[in-house]
């Protein structure tokens, strides 16, 4: 944590999940000042935005830990972005896979790209509070048990009001759908950053191929959970598939043209592809999507 102690020069309220240098690949022009065509599952109609317009919430990885500027880590993401952002242009140029420690970095970013998403994080704060709600019952199952928490805070200045009975919250709190937890944005980035390195440990041990549609006709698309993962064998398709999950793939598209892949089971290789995989690629991409789809033209290939 000492790299956050640093404080930004700038300070984003927008704070990207997607980043902008990623979603400027899907463009017609594939410039940052060109439109995309946005689809939204909760509205029927789509619109056209700029990327810098996209794939953000607002004080999304913002922290309040002390001594730590607030905005540290959406600084270090955007820091990691701007070094990131020309090898993938590279790769979309020449068609090639980088080598050393930009395959690293690569990486890297893909496994910050998977965990960096609303999916993610939603499902990690949905996580947490049922995992608060089961304590919460626990605590209030036996009478003994809630004296002694009313004890504790008792001690520590903090006072019960006499009108929240012990019978009040176990009947309140056996009903989950009544009453909600919430988890503090801080904790959610800090999961992030613990898991990072772990999730990079797992991608990287994949075998990765750069694909391309050879074609403007054929054109991928992106969303806001670029990473994508489906099974391989039809064995396990009821089963969780988890980062490091065998008989997996991963799609993450890095432009309208051309998509990384990783899997376990296949040699890593560069290689055109056939409308059909597009197709495929585009229907994994937008079935994986919180909310928002991204796309080149109104029409989608799948």
């Amino acid at each position: 944590m000492n790299a956050l102690r640093n404080k930004p020069k700038n300070v984003a309220r927008r704070h990207h999940y997607v980043p902008a240098f990623l979603l400027q690949n899907f463009t017609p022009s594939g410039r940052r000042d060109d439109f995309l065509w946005v689809h939204d599952k909760q509205q029927g109609e789509p619109w056209r935005k700029k990327p810098d317009e996209l794939g953000f919430e607002r004080d999304y990885n913002r922290v309040d830990v002390p001594e730590i500027d607030q905005n540290a880590v959406e600084g270090y993401f955007a820091a990691f972005d701007g070094q990131i952002a020309p090898v993938i242009q590279e790769m979309i140029r020449d068609y090639e896979l980088p080598g050393g420690k930009r395959f690293q970095q690569l990486i890297s970013f893909a496994a910050l790209l998977a965990l960096r998403s609303p999916s993610v994080r939603n499902l990690y704060k949905r996580n947490m509070e049922h995992l608060e709600k089961e304590r919460l019952k626990f605590l209030l199952s036996r009478r003994e048990f809630f004296d002694q928490v009313v004890e504790e805070q008792r001690r520590e200045g903090n006072v019960m009001p006499p009108e929240i009975t012990y019978e009040k919250l176990r009947d309140y709190t056996n009903h989950e759908e009544t009453y909600e937890i919430e988890i503090p944005n801080t904790q959610s980035v800090v999961m992030l950053l613990k898991l990072w390195p772990v999730v990079y440990g797992a991608f990287k041990l994949r075998q990765w191929s750069l694909l391309f549609t050879g074609s403007d006709e054929a054109s991928l698309i992106c969303s806001d959970m670029p990473v994508t993962i489906t099974t391989t064998s039809r064995k396990y398709k009821a089963r969780f598939l988890g980062f490091a999950s065998r008989e997996t793939e991963f799609t993450i598209p890095l432009s309208r043209s051309t998509v990384l892949v990783g899997s376990y089971e296949a040699s890593a290789t560069v290689a055109k592809i056939a409308l059909e995989r597009v197709r495929e690629i585009n229907r994994r991409t937008l079935s994986f999507a919180e909310r928002f789809t991204y796309s080149p033209s109104r029409g989608i290939i799948i």
